[in-house]
């Protein structure tokens, strides 16, 4: 603000940003303050405050306090051809207007504490969780076994038409009660409008994509930082499938924040070299017709509990051999 504001006012506007207003409003309801009841057009404000604000800036202020309602429109000015007058609501009036708004704020805050906060602090306890039910149908038929056996769903996302290759995805975390080391377990159901399976190029392309998204999360959501991907393949039921290894430094293990309070599993890396790299995570990518299942869990047993509700889903025989 290039002009000088001295003496009282000074004083009263400071006082008013302290309500909340920044400088230029406080000045602008502070002008409209000493024009009393009597108010003023834009056109006298901006003769006033030209050396400071020009005539659209005020035009929006004006607009902003009115919304606040410490000022209001009092319709036509009597002495200026086709211009409005605003004046100022008195100060005491405001003050009352923000106690009685702060007092409602308060009373709801108060109301959603007695009703939500101890749903929230289980949630910050244990984590979320989700019923089967809140799940849309074209994922819930894979889980809905899973869930009858103890898995826990932790997270749910759907998205739809997501670019560029256009298909929905469907973005469950879960927890397996077998679960020991990563304890989230991921089933991912990619939907897409054309036959993806024998789609070789854009099959080709995805699960690139997939591998560098993998690659990010770990990196970006984890405090792990010794660690390496290894493009590998598993079988389940007689069919393979490409698969992602991660294996990580002991060393990084025992010192990372995910692992503490695991007590039974740090104390088995504690036995191993510090500078050995252990396989802690593995996914997979599984297409199938117009879906992709992209799946990841700690173990070999724990993904072969996922393939095989997907199996049977889709009345895939369990070939063993």
């Amino acid at each position: 603000m290039s002009r000088k504001i001295i003496g009282q006012d000074k004083k009263f506007i400071n006082i008013l940003e302290e309500l909340g207003f920044n400088e230029n409003e406080a000045l602008i309801y502070f002008t409209l303050l000493k024009e009393g009841n009597r108010g003023a057009t834009v056109n006298e404000l901006t003769h006033d405050l030209h050396d400071v604000l020009n005539r659209t800036t005020i035009y929006s202020i004006i607009n902003k306090l009115i919304r606040l309602g410490c000022v209001e429109d009092t319709g036509p000015s009597k002495t200026a051809r086709k211009a409005t007058k605003f004046r100022a609501i008195k100060a005491s009036e405001y003050f009352d207007k923000l106690i009685l708004d702060k007092q409602n704020e308060v009373k709801k805050i108060i109301d959603l504490k007695e009703r939500f906060s101890d749903y929230l602090d289980v949630i910050y306890q244990n984590g979320m969780e989700y019923s089967i039910d809140e799940l849309d149908l074209e994922i819930q038929i894979y889980l809905k076994p899973l869930v009858e056996k103890g898995w826990k769903i932790k997270s749910y996302l759907v998205k739809k038409d997501v670019p560029p290759f256009d298909y929905d995805v469907y973005d469950c975390m879960l927890y397996s009660p077998d679960a020991k080391i990563m304890l989230e377990n991921s089933f991912h159901l990619f939907r897409f409008m054309h036959e993806i399976e024998n789609d070789k190029n854009t099959l080709e392309l995805f699960i690139h994509a997939l591998k560098k998204k993998t690659e990010e999360i770990i990196g970006y959501y984890s405090d792990l930082s010794e660690y390496y991907f290894e493009e590998s393949e598993l079988t389940f039921f007689g069919r393979n499938l490409p698969a992602l290894v991660l294996k990580v430094k002991v060393e990084d293990i025992l010192n990372s924040e995910y692992f503490s309070g695991q007590n039974e599993i740090l104390n088995a890396f504690k036995n191993l070299n510090l500078t050995d790299y252990v396989e802690i995570w593995k996914s997979i990518t599984f297409p199938l017709k117009k879906d992709i299942y992209f799946l990841w869990a700690e173990s070999y047993e724990i993904l072969k509990e996922m393939v095989e509700t997907i199996f049977i889903t889709k009345n895939i025989p369990l070939n063993t051999h």
